[in-house]
């Protein structure tokens, strides 16, 4: 960074103090919580969060993060450039001090609920005697959407090359074609996955008893 270079810092909730000074110092603030979404999630877990399209800058379909801090500018910070989010919360989103142990209606009236950005890039101002870019930093509260258990996850590959090729703009190495196998996976949100699983206890046992109640009635 003090040499007009780039970083990205994938960091967890309850990351390491000094790793979380040095992002505050140049811009970024991480904070120490748990984000958790109650409306937009991979269910049944409110803080693996799922943002939609509409909620990253690299317009993907779907990319979730499995547990995941804030990101915000840094007090601590007066230097040029204003940091651009890469992906945030739904309005009904807020932090939670462990990711285990949250209840929906407790101390809901302490609770800060908006909108936070998972991630955020910040890119340094023209310096005027230099006279070029200074410097250039990423930041994304959560490590484990890019880790091989869910690198190929919905669009989780093509959000974390994409932060990678705006960072260093587009240089040969991130041009090469990427051939991997494909992985699919089923994404679901809370109301889909309620649907699913009413379906399988009620659903179908209702459909096939009509169905077996006809072929009585046409038999007897």
């Amino acid at each position: 960074l003090r040499n007009s270079g780039s970083v990205l810092i994938m960091l967890d909730p309850e990351a390491p103090i000094s790793v979380v000074d040095l992002t505050a110092n140049h811009g970024l603030e991480v904070t120490r919580d748990y984000l958790i979404d109650p409306t937009s999630h991979v269910a049944p877990i409110k803080d693996n969060l799922l943002v939609p399209r509409s909620r990253n800058a690299l317009e993907l379909s779907q990319v979730f993060f499995p547990g995941s801090a804030a990101i915000k500018a840094s007090s601590q910070y007066s230097g040029p450039g204003n940091p651009i989010p890469l992906a945030w919360t739904s309005p009904s989103s807020f932090l939670q001090r462990a990711s285990d142990e949250y209840d929906l209606d407790d101390d809901r009236a302490q609770r800060t609920v908006g909108s936070y950005s998972i991630g955020a890039l910040l890119k340094a101002g023209i310096d005027s005697e230099q006279g070029e870019l200074q410097f250039k930093l990423g930041v994304i509260g959560d490590s484990d959407f890019a880790t091989n258990a869910n690198f190929l996850s919905a669009n989780n590959a093509e959000f974390f090359l994409g932060i990678i090729d705006a960072l260093v703009e587009d240089v040969e190495i991130v041009a090469i074609e990427r051939k991997v196998v494909p992985v699919r996976r089923l994404i679901l949100t809370r109301e889909q996955a309620r649907f699913i699983h009413i379906s399988a206890i009620g659903l179908i046992p209702i459909l096939l008893l009509l169905s077996t109640a006809m072929v009585w009635w046409r038999r007897r």
